[in-house]
This record gives C-alpha cells, structure tokens and sequence, in this order.
C-alpha cells in the first residue's frame, strides 16, 4: 500500500500567483495582482491558517 504525505498549510499559499479563480467565478473573471498576498490574506482573515 502506498500512502501520500499530506501537507496542509501553507503548501498552496507557497504557489506563485498573478492571477487566481474561484470554482465559482464565471468565465473571464479572476482576480488579477498579487493573487499570493491576497489569497494569504483572506486564508488568515477566516483564520483557515
């Protein structure tokens, strides 16, 4: 059996980012700039991290 190392945070907020959607933006939007910060930012605001 193989098992798969999880690591949870901050894997994702490491991730280089200019750009970012959400599953639930429509087609052509996104928010556009230093997705990195913001993405860290609303991450620690709903205190995920």
């Amino acid at each position: 059996m193989t098992r798969i190392a999880l690591v949870y945070p901050p894997a994702i907020l490491d991730w280089p980012a200019q750009t970012l959607m959400t599953y639930h933006d429509t087609l052509g939007t996104a928010f556009v700039g230093d997705a990195q910060a913001a993405l860290s930012t609303a991450v620690k605001a709903a205190k995920q991290v």
